[in-house]
């Protein structure tokens, strides 16, 4: 390899343009003296002229023995064989679908060159295989035999490595949008897919739901300050309950709450982001649906009412989200009472029980018969309250 050659410095070997030089070594560049007689040659084939590369071999000679360069440095190029290109690292892959024709078909779409898959028809085959081997991408069907796949979209988000996996849910359902973006939100998917789907359309949803997945200080659009702190909370959303999402104590009053909220909206506001949408509609999305969970939780926790029912799913089922769907026996219990402060002092009972707390539980009721005296259902079950916080009395 040629080196440049430094203003002032002595050309290189390789650079010196060896038949222009006609000033002998060793010359100071002074006029030529006059011819020197020489002896004749000894015999004629000393003076057979030179070949060209015998003609250089002297002159580089001369030239080392001179000492007019320093330094020669001597590059060998040797041949090597090209190095074998490595392979491309795959992405592992689960497809879970009841319907083997949707699921071999779902399978033909992912290329080989990009994805690993391996393809299930029971959620427990498919939850195992995830928990062993870990995946970049889950495509789950809506309706599965022995389980609903929203349930399993759901242990696969709050597993431990499920905040980087990005998740497709599909049905033939979901030809209404409203009801795949309402139980992608509710149960941490990425994306919905109608079916039937054409291939372009699968292929889409999937780019979508791995770049949803994406960390955003990679990309460097922002902060990196505020780039870590979306991506540690949106790795967590779907594991922590409103309480440590808004990094607030259980016991936090209604002004704590509400000062949380300000300070997490003064820089998590989508509208703080607008500038994102277009160039990078994913990072932007995913703020958004960050910012949308957080207001859940702060829309449930300021309302006294709905806090605690919230309180009653938390402590009895570890329902991380506010559930409309209540046991039997809550909403039996709500039921029974007439005016809306009863039903708040009866959810406050629940809360209780659920805790363990029975003198609580008993002074909640009695509250609520106070509201409804003549309501008979609401005293029988403070009086089983009252009978079984004897026995435990008793028994200390």
């Amino acid at each position: 390899m040629e080196r440049k050659r430094r203003s002032g410095s002595v050309p290189q070997l390789g650079r010196v343009a060896l038949k222009r030089v006609a000033v002998p070594i060793g010359s100071t560049g002074a006029p030529p003296a006059a011819p020197v007689e020489r002896d004749p040659p000894a015999d004629a084939e000393s003076t057979a002229p030179q070949s060209p590369a015998a003609r250089e071999a002297a002159l580089l000679e001369a030239v080392l023995e001179s000492g007019f360069m320093q330094e020669v440095e001597v590059r060998q190029h040797t041949s090597r064989r090209p190095e074998p290109e490595p392979a491309p690292v795959l992405r592992r892959a689960l497809v879970v679908e009841a319907d083997r024709p949707v699921r071999e078909a779902v399978v033909r779409c992912l290329p080989d060159e990009v994805f690993e898959t391996e393809a299930f028809a029971e959620p427990e085959a498919a939850l195992e295989a995830f928990n062993a081997r870990g995946a970049a991408l889950c495509i789950i069907g809506r309706e599965l035999r022995g389980g609903s796949g929203t349930v399993l979209c759901k242990l696969i988000r709050r597993a431990e490595a499920g905040s980087a996996v990005g998740i497709v849910l599909m049905s033939p359902n979901y030809t209404d949008p409203a009801l795949g973006a309402r139980e992608s939100s509710a149960y941490g998917a990425d994306a919905f897919l109608p079916l039937p789907a054409s291939a372009s359309l699968l292929a889409e949803r999937i780019e979508w739901a791995l770049s949803m997945r994406e960390p955003i200080e990679r990309l460097d659009v922002m902060p990196k300050r505020i780039a870590r702190a979306i991506d540690a909370r949106f790795a967590e959303v779907d594991r922590q309950d409103y309480y440590a999402l808004l990094q607030i104590d259980r016991r936090a009053t209604t002004d704590q709450i509400r000062s949380a909220w300000h300070a997490i909206a003064q820089w998590l506001h989508p509208d703080r982001h607008a500038r994102l949408r277009r160039p990078h509609p994913h990072v932007y999305e995913r703020i958004n649906a960050l910012y949308k969970r957080l207001g859940e939780a702060y829309a449930v926790l300021v309302d006294d009412d709905r806090r605690r029912r919230y309180n009653l799913g938390l402590h009895k089922r570890g329902a991380l989200r506010l559930d409309d769907d209540r046991p039997d026996r809550e909403s039996r219990e709500l039921g029974l009472c007439a005016t809306d402060d009863a039903r708040s002092h009866v959810l406050e009972s629940l809360e209780a029980r659920s805790l363990g707390d029975l003198e609580w539980a008993e002074q909640a009721m009695a509250r609520a018969v106070e509201i409804e005296p003549q309501n008979r259902e609401l005293g029988l079950i403070l009086s089983s309250i009252r009978k079984l916080l004897d026995i435990v009395r008793r028994g200390r």
